[in-house]
């Protein structure tokens, strides 16, 4: 869609198996590692278990049975550098876009095109990879000045 091939994992987190399988088929498409989870406890479980090799997740606001905030937590306080993009056909809770928002994640309305995930998720993974690199060559170089930018 894109033609910019991605070397990235992503965890997609969804409750409707027909749209978890869609978004999993597009993203391979561009060349992403996609996992898939059905649920929280599940989404929970992959998390853990590749912790150092997911780059972002897709998480539908709804997934049972602990809910995104639950399952937001655990994945953010593990890994403050993940990419999160919440999904839902309804406005999130405020508390939830809070969290959001301070984490700098996003939110994609369904019904989406997946022209339109897949820009935002491309968008998402370069703002978090050029914080990593700013971040790395500061810490790289003490006594580096500031650089007008």
């Amino acid at each position: 869609m894109t033609g910019k091939a991605v070397s990235a994992t992503i965890l997609v987190v969804d409750d409707e198996p027909p749209l978890l399988r869609l978004v999993a088929r597009v993203l391979e498409r561009q060349e992403f590692t996609v996992l898939t989870a059905s649920d929280g406890d599940e989404a929970i479980d992959l998390f853990d278990k590749h912790i150092d090799s997911i780059d972002g997740v897709l998480l539908d606001i709804f997934i049972p049975p602990n809910g995104v905030a639950e399952v937001m937590d655990h994945m953010i306080s593990a890994r403050g550098d993940l990419v999160v993009i919440l999904s839902s056909g309804d406005d999130p809770e405020p508390a939830i876009a809070e969290k959001l928002k301070s984490q700098g994640g996003a939110f994609l309305r369904k019904p989406y095109l997946p022209k339109a995930m897949l820009k935002l998720l491309e968008t998402q993974l370069d703002t978090k990879r050029q914080s990593r690199r700013e971040r790395g060559h500061d810490e790289s170089v003490p006594g580096r000045e500031q650089e007008d930018v």
